[in-house]
């Protein structure tokens, strides 16, 4: 079936929250919301703010209301992560009735009809998590993820088709797709439950899919829906961001732990993590250069939160050479 064929009118009585986090970032955020809203029918816009300073907070003294209709407002009054702020605003949506839950970074424009696809789609697939294809914003016609991969062990995940033409892709079944869009009924996301908050940021994403998974729920993707997304400023940052490192390494651990079948293959997880930062730390002692190495150090951190069963927000890290504040990794 092409993107032609499919009737621009959403399927009469699915109620769609369309949830969107905001952090610091209020003007996308509603920006966002609002090009949901006009994409398709029967859509709960829904904006979570977590913890943003008050410049950049909706006031509901002020109306806030009437800069879009229906919009609901969820505040946190802390930054507490991608994961909760989307386990909020999920919560939210289903109070309010709606039969679905649209996840989405605040960063993202639709194609024609791209929502109403979608929720056509998950008529089809009511047993599954509904992914669409994701462009680049500033090349359209090329992808960026059209589901993913996972390869264990070490739970390496590559995005499926990337740089590939959008016009190729094809729908299918994946491992897991990206957190900046994902559709689930409130059915599937009863039977999976809400996102693992204690990643705080980054690989959440993953582990949902591959939770729900192993409840016998697949992730599609869903060819005739396209998203276009301005892919994140600290994406390809890992070696170069201590936050976004640190984020990388303990929470690569967890999903290795949680999600590798066997005590065996776990307990060497834990070994090899406990290995590494013995071998980290001994060079933080004996090279001078590694103690004034923040990613080092940033590493070494990681492994040790890991060991320990610290999660949830990175701890205060000093930015690395040539990098500026990572307040703006702490969400996606």
């Amino acid at each position: 079936m092409t993107r032609g064929e499919w009737p621009a009118t959403a399927p009469t009585g699915l109620v769609l929250g369309a949830v969107v986090v905001n952090w610091n970032d209020l003007d996308r955020s509603l920006a966002c919301l609002g090009s949901a809203c006009s994409n398709s029918e029967a859509v709960i816009p829904i904006l979570v703010d977590n913890g943003s300073e008050a410049r950049h907070q909706l006031n509901a003294q002020n109306g806030f209301s009437g800069i879009m209709p229906g919009l609901e407002l969820v505040r946190l009054e802390a930054n507490r992560g991608y994961a909760a702020g989307l386990n909020a605003g999920a919560a939210r949506a289903f109070d309010l009735g709606a039969t679905h839950v649209l996840l989405l970074n605040n960063d993202l424009e639709f194609e024609l009809n791209a929502i109403t696809v979608l929720l056509k789609a998950s008529l089809q697939h009511p047993d599954s998590i509904l992914a669409p294809v994701v462009a680049y914003a500033d090349r359209p016609t090329v992808i960026w993820g059209a589901g993913g991969t996972v390869q264990r062990p070490w739970m390496e995940n590559h995005h499926l088709h990337q740089g590939e033409a959008v016009a190729r892709a094809t729908s299918g079944v994946v491992e897991w797709a990206s957190g900046c869009a994902l559709l689930a009924s409130k059915a599937v996301w009863e039977k999976v439950g809400p996102w693992d908050e204690r990643y705080f940021l980054y690989e959440e994403d993953i582990d949902w899919c591959l939770r729900a998974a192993a409840r016998g729920v697949t992730t599609w993707c869903v060819a005739e829906s396209v998203f276009r997304h301005e892919v994140s400023r600290t994406a390809g940052r890992v070696l170069t961001d201590p936050t976004v490192l640190y984020y990388g390494c303990r929470n690569t651990h967890r999903l290795a732990l949680i999600h590798n079948r066997g005590w065996a293959i776990k307990g060497w997880v834990v070994l090899t993590a406990a290995w590494s930062l013995l071998k980290a730390g001994l060079r933080l002692a004996l090279f001078r250069s590694r103690r004034h190495d923040p990613l080092h150090r940033a590493r070494c951190r990681a492994l040790l939160d890991f060991l320990r069963g610290r999660f949830g927000p990175a701890p205060a890290m000093e930015p690395g050479p040539g990098i500026g504040s990572t307040a703006e990794a702490m969400i996606a």
